[in-house]
């Protein structure tokens, strides 16, 4: 029997392509209880004064906030994504403090002289930031307190991001998990149906969401911090100095006062792919391979995701083993938009297949939390990053179980072995029970016993699944003809390594020859020199009393009289475009100064203009500059504006993926030609401004005499409008969101 699981090990070893250490229990060469080994499995084996667990989000804004109102020197927050209008509680606080995050940071650095604040955030591609906060760095720098830095990092392979979720403050505590600080995060471990608390800021209910946070003081905050400092200074050449100096107590949030450690190791693992000099790290990886290779009794997951193929390899090979643990999956129904459900979710069923073919001795199961109020589109999603192995480790962090976050994406997670101390045994027992007991809708104290009573984790589960409020088993589909195919996608769809940047350019992007990088340099040059120059005058000149509602009043007049009426309307959209200005903002204007027919005219002419000018913009100023302003996806929308050119073009301007002049300059850098943009922006463009017309020429009647008739036409171009919108949206909505993706 030995000899059979030796080389089955071996083969895994060779799957894997790596020399990992995978030894059974039986061998007693991995003790789970002091898995942790620094420059194998984790960086760095720290010591913590103290360590808890945070269930579901109103649990870790709440601490967070305690926390970083006890703040002497300095607050570091490490994120994919950041909103500086969520809110941190859903009811307002008693403390004087704002409960909004960006108002909150801003009053803590007026407030606090030595406090700095400083933002690192993943440099999102704008293509794809439909559902973020556009241009965080500046939207936030202009209200944000001179104290509170910002930065965004975009130092990784093409494909990657940094989806690391950490914060430091004073580096004496640190939170790392599964949340950001972002929209459609917050939740109660009750996940409600329908919880008003719940909402957006536009007033959209989101579906339930259930995620763990770890939080940490002591000596391995100090740890993050300095990994912190050394990744903002690889962004910004600037050297931070380590807090010191401090007066007050540890900041410890105040409401965490339940299921503490006191006094243990923990474990920073973290996952960096491969970029230029910065070299690959695989601590995630292996920490999760050594973990399952050593469990004994059971295993118990959380994740969002579940692709990853060396960890499915390393299940399998335990799930053969007689006598191996028992294992327990808890994922969500199904994953979020049809794209990832479409790829994610059929890549899981690949491993859900093998799993299920290699449980010869029944010790698997797959769930997901279940409510019966929730239809599959609102279901408990489950964005956790958890791992319990028997009742001796645990980790939490950012990193998913999928292939990227093993290689690709920068990724943190903490771990903590219990060293055979029954004190930490015991918590990480309390800490399984607490999260089977919120998806199973009973008490911790009620899972214990079942625990007990049934001698296994899974006949556990299963005595207590019932009600409307549950764990469920996911179903299996069966391995269709699409998913075989998907199955050799697979590195792309979900990548492990880096991938090369030179294919990606070959077969999507235009290669720049040096004529064209000349021009690109005298092109930016250019551009400088006339933002520049527009500055000075701004400040120099007394520019701002010609802006004045009667001074362009009397501009507009001006140019509508004019013979050279349509040179100075090009100008205007041709400068709007340079700015970035929204293009409603210049439609708007151009039909209330000239009214809904001749505007009609000016309104064609500027749309024209302003694409001819950004679109060359875009082809001058070259592939490497626009793909700092559109992100690493420019790629996809490329080529499919220019497989589809004047179809594609039509169906973003319908319903725009991002604003308009960034989707010229895209154009212009990608394979779609001239006239097709152009033909394909006017189509697309038609019916928003014959209903924008519309709508100015009824609201201005409106306000000018609000009668019966002109109150109801008003709302007849609205519900018009809304009609039309969805219309189109149904129509065409796979293509959009093939764009949007």
């Amino acid at each position: 029997m030995h000899e059979q699981r030796q080389n089955t090990v071996n083969s895994i070893r060779e799957i894997i392509g790596r020399n990992i250490t995978m030894k059974s229990p039986a061998d007693k060469e991995i003790d789970l209880s002091r898995i942790l080994h620094p420059q194998q499995n984790c960086s760095c084996l720290s010591p913590a004064d103290k360590v808890s667990f945070l269930i579901d989000t109103d649990a870790y804004f709440r601490a967070f906030r305690s926390a970083a109102i006890q703040a002497e020197k300095s607050i570091y927050i490490e994120a994919w994504d950041i909103y500086s209008r969520e809110r941190l509680l859903p009811e307002d606080a008693d403390d004087g403090y704002s409960v909004v995050l960006g108002d909150f940071l801003n009053q803590l650095a007026r407030e606090k002289k030595d406090l700095r604040v400083y933002i690192l955030l993943w440099d999102f591609a704008m293509l794809v930031g439909m559902k973020r906060e556009w241009f965080p760095i500046y939207r936030l720098g202009w209200k944000t307190h001179r104290h509170i830095n910002i930065e965004v990092d975009g130092i990784h392979a093409i494909g990657a991001s940094h989806h690391q979720k950490i914060v430091i403050v004073d580096d004496r505590v640190v939170f790392v998990g599964g949340i950001d600080m972002t929209r459609k995060r917050w939740d109660t471990p009750a996940h409600h149906p329908v919880d008003p608390r719940r909402e957006k800021i536009d007033g959209v209910q989101y579906r339930p969401n259930h995620d763990v946070q770890m939080v940490a003081a002591g000596e391995v905050a100090a740890v993050l911090g300095d990994l912190f400092r050394k990744r903002w200074k690889r962004v910004t050449h600037q050297q931070l100095n380590a807090p010191s100096n401090f007066r007050g107590a540890c900041p410890w949030p105040r409401n965490v006062s339940a299921g503490i450690i006191n006094t243990c190791r923990v474990g920073v693992a973290r996952t960096r792919g491969r970029y230029k000099d910065i070299s690959e790290i695989r601590e995630v990886e292996q920490l999760y391979l050594d973990t399952i290779a050593s469990a004994e009794k059971c295993i118990y997951i959380e994740n969002q995701y579940f692709t990853a193929q060396k960890i499915t390899n390393a299940l399998v090979e335990r799930l053969e083993e007689e006598g191996g643990p028992e294992i327990v999956i808890v994922l969500p129904l199904k994953t979020d938009g049809w794209l990832s459900q479409y790829t994610m979710d059929r890549l899981r069923t690949l491993a859900f297949n093998r799993l299920y073919k290699a449980d010869r001795f029944n010790r698997l199961r797959f769930y997901y939390p279940y409510r019966k109020e929730l239809d599959d589109d609102t279901s408990i999603k489950v964005h956790s990053k958890l791992m319990i192995a028997d009742t001796s480790f645990v980790r939490i962090g950012s990193a998913n179980l999928n292939n990227r976050s093993m290689g690709l994406d920068s990724e943190c997670d903490l771990a903590v072995a219990s060293e055979d101390k029954k004190n930490i045994e015991e918590k990480i027992s309390a800490l399984r029970s607490s999260l089977l007991a919120e998806h199973l809708d009973t008490q911790p104290e009620v899972v214990d016993r079942a625990i007990r009573e049934k001698k296994s984790l899974i006949r556990a589960i299963e005595s207590l699944i019932c009600g409307n409020r549950t764990l469920q088993p996911l179903q299996i589909d069966e391995l269709s003809d699409a998913t075989v195919h998907l199955m050799k996608q697979q590195n792309i769809l979900d990548p492990e390594n880096p991938i090369d940047p030179e294919e990606i350019i070959e077969k999507f992007m235009q290669e720049d020859s040096g004529k064209n990088r000349r021009l690109h340099v005298a092109g930016i040059t250019a551009a400088l020199l006339v933002i520049t120059g527009a500055a000075l005058l701004w400040k120099t000149m007394p520019v701002q009393q010609f802006l004045s509602r009667a001074a362009l009043s009397s501009f507009m007049e001006t140019v509508q009289a004019s013979e050279y009426a349509y040179i100075y309307i090009g100008a205007i959209y041709v400068a709007g475009g340079l700015i970035v200005a929204p293009i409603t903002l210049l439609l708007g204007l151009t039909f209330i100064f000239f009214g809904p027919w001749q505007g009609l005219a000016y309104a064609f002419w500027g749309v024209c203009c302003n694409a001819t000018a950004t679109y060359w913009l875009g082809y001058f100023a070259g592939r490497s500059t626009i793909r700092r302003l559109a992100g690493r996806r420019l790629n996809d929308l490329s080529r499919r504006m220019g497989r589809r050119g004047i179809l594609s073009t039509s169906i973003i301007r319908l319903i725009p993926v991002a604003p308009f002049t960034v989707v010229n300059m895209v154009a212009g850098v990608s394979h779609i030609r001239f006239l097709d943009f152009l033909a394909g922006t006017l189509l697309g463009m038609l019916p928003g401004i014959l209903a924008f017309a519309g709508l100015v020429d009824r609201g201005l009647e409106l306000f000018e005499s609000p009668d019966f008739t002109t109150i109801m036409s008003f709302f007849a171009i609205l519900l018009a409008i809304a009609g039309l919108f969805l219309l189109v949206r149904k129509m065409v909505g796979k293509e959009t969101e093939l764009l949007q993706k």
